[in-house]
């Protein structure tokens, strides 16, 4: 009896640390502190003598300028930053809020429909695309395709259940895959 209630304890503490462990983990992180050479140019603003403001903002202005030379500091319009979201779609990443904030997950970003530059099997029954950008997709499932996809068909990819992805070829039947380059 004794045994049984030691197994179910260790049972009970593995189950809950799979399930319940990684919350701390799974949480989003917090924001992005700005950086000092930015909170400069914000501490500028408040200086109400207005030769001793400009003489800040050009000593702020000066820093932030040397910073981005220096490559300390970079910048990305929002257009940019689509961009290179769009360009890591497929690929699990930890949220770090350089993207501008990842409560953003727009619809946008849980489908990514192109075209295919290069097909080819990699296995018997399993087939590779590579898509205009360089973006390099496989199937992971047996899931027989009929027609063999070709170059120019239209491939949509969208995030499925539990971190996976599913390919639609041309529209038909979906299969699944990932991304490995």
């Amino acid at each position: 009896m004794k045994r049984l209630v030691t197994c179910a304890l260790v049972t009970g503490a593995v189950v809950a640390g799979a399930f319940g462990g990684g919350t701390a983990a799974a949480r989003d992180p917090q924001p992005t502190a700005t950086p000092a050479v930015i909170e400069g140019i914000y501490s500028c603003r408040e200086i109400a003598e207005a030769d001793r403001r400009l003489a800040c903002f050009d000593a702020a202005s000066a820093a932030l300028a040397a910073a981005e030379a220096a490559r300390d500091i970079a910048f990305a319009d929002r257009e940019a930053v689509r961009e290179t979201r769009k360009g890591l779609f497929g690929f699990t990443l930890p949220k770090l809020g350089i993207f501008g904030g990842d409560d953003d997950e727009s619809e946008e970003f849980q489908t990514l429909t192109s075209t295919i530059a290069r097909a080819g099997e990699y296995a018997p029954g399993k087939w590779y695309f590579v898509l205009p950008d360089g973006a390099r997709w496989q199937q992971t499932d047996s899931q027989v395709l009929y027609r063999d996809p070709t170059r120019g068909e239209e491939i949509v990819i969208r995030k499925a259940a539990m971190g996976s992805y599913m390919a639609n070829i041309a529209g038909r039947r979906g299969i699944r895959v990932k991304r490995v380059d």
